[in-house]
């Protein structure tokens, strides 16, 4: 066979799997067809990595290759670390990089020796490039945090991840990076031992970080908050949720963490935050405050949100005397022990607390179960609220993170 039709076939071959993947890479004149690349436990980074049959024995050998277009496929099983994983290239609009299990294959990366186990070191590193999507993977067990997006990092995609036992944040995006998306992402149980877990959130929006988005991304049991837009923000977050944060696995606190759920500010001298809004997400349980402002210097908006037994407060927003807030909620709730300490400035309207309703009936106060929170049919919840921009079944919007008949969990 011809070295020419050789190449077709494998093309061929290539645009099959991407097909069968859910993967769409638009070829360009500069970079041409996208390469496919194998990492395996048995691999070899002397191997050209560009079949299954021979495939690298790291990732950090496949992301040292990489072009725009291209795509690392990682078998199952785990990697254990001994240098973060830090791209250089960036992809494009028209072909981005992907980093993703093969098939339906379990991916765990597990950081507890990246650099020697040196404190602060991460498992994925994503400095100043863009253009990526890593799906479909666990990271685990660095010493620091389990992804970091810095430094003007833009346009990547994290999409169905297991963020969990990390020494610091799950996933933080800093440094005047923006334009990202998370996606069905899952942060649990990180904690930064060393200073008695006091900076280690699920999710954190910091340091002039602007316009990223949170969609379906849980965060659980995180030493410090679920959600920490310290001195970043103009952020979204939608059908998302925090709960427990602040505490252990037993229950108990750590013993410096914050514990609330959606951090929704804070700031050093000089600084802001801010100007997130958040959607039909859902806070409970929480050591601290569900719905949290802490000194935001741009006013927050929180829309068809259902804070519930948060132990300190659902919806704490006390009025900044530097800033002034004019914060928004309408068509939420607030139930269970927790209650709403508002400042006389927030815009607040068409709440449970706002219009006298009896307390909700839910259809499950069991945490785990699919119907937790969701209203029953009977609910004087629906049909309740205002439009504010989301869709909704019946005459109007109904209160609470769960319209009913069109729950999203």
């Amino acid at each position: 066979m011809s070295k020419r039709k050789r190449k077709a076939q494998m093309n061929v071959v290539t645009a099959i799997l991407l097909l069968v993947l859910g993967i769409t890479v638009v070829p360009n004149e500069t970079y041409g067809n996208p390469t496919l690349y194998y990492v395996a436990l048995n691999g070899n980074d002397s191997n050209n990595g560009t079949s299954l049959e021979t495939p690298f024995a790291t990732i950090n050998k496949a992301v040292s290759v990489v072009k725009a277009g291209d795509t690392i496929f990682v078998r199952g099983g785990t990697y254990k670390l001994t240098k973060t994983i830090n791209p250089t290239v960036s992809g494009t609009a028209a072909a981005r990089i992907t980093l993703r299990n093969y098939g339906s294959e379990k991916v765990i990366i597990d950081g507890s020796i990246v650099n020697e186990g040196k404190a602060g070191s991460k498992v994925i590193r994503m400095d100043n490039i863009a253009y990526w999507t890593i799906s479909k993977i666990d990271v685990t067990r660095s010493p620091g945090m389990g992804i970091g997006i810095l430094n003007y990092a833009n346009n990547i995609r994290f999409e169905d991840l297991n963020i969990y036992n990390n020494g610091g944040t799950g996933l933080s995006i800093e440094n005047f990076s923006y334009d990202n998306y998370i996606n069905g992402v899952n942060s649990y149980f990180n904690y930064d031992e060393p200073t008695g877990g006091e900076h280690a959130d699920g999710f954190a929006v910091k340091a002039g970080s602007v316009r990223n988005t949170f969609n379906r991304c849980k965060a659980w049991n995180n030493s410090d908050d679920g959600w920490d837009f310290w001195g970043g923000g103009q952020s979204q977050i939608t059908k998302s949720e925090a709960f427990r944060n602040g505490l252990d696995a037993f229950g108990n606190p750590y013993p410096n963490g914050d514990g609330n759920g959606f951090k929704l500010g804070g700031h050093s001298a000089g600084g802001w935050s801010g100007n997130n809004t958040i959607r039909t997400s859902v806070a409970y349980d929480n050591l601290a405050n569900g719905f949290d402002w802490n000194n935001a210097s741009l006013k927050n908006m929180v829309y068809n949100s259902t804070a519930y037994n948060n132990n300190r407060g659902n919806f704490s927003y006390a009025y900044n005397f530097r800033f002034g807030n004019d914060d928004i909620i309408r068509n939420s709730i607030s139930a269970g022990t927790g209650g709403v300490r508002l400042a006389d400035t927030v815009d607040h309207s068409h709440n449970n607390w706002n219009l006298g309703l009896p307390d909700p009936v839910f259809a499950s106060t069991t945490p785990g179960t699919k119907n937790f929170l969701y209203l029953t049919a009977n609910s004087p919840y629906i049909d309740a609220g205002t439009t504010v921009g989301l869709s909704f079944t019946g005459k109007a919007p109904d209160l609470g993170a769960f319209e009913y008949g069109a729950e999203w969990r």
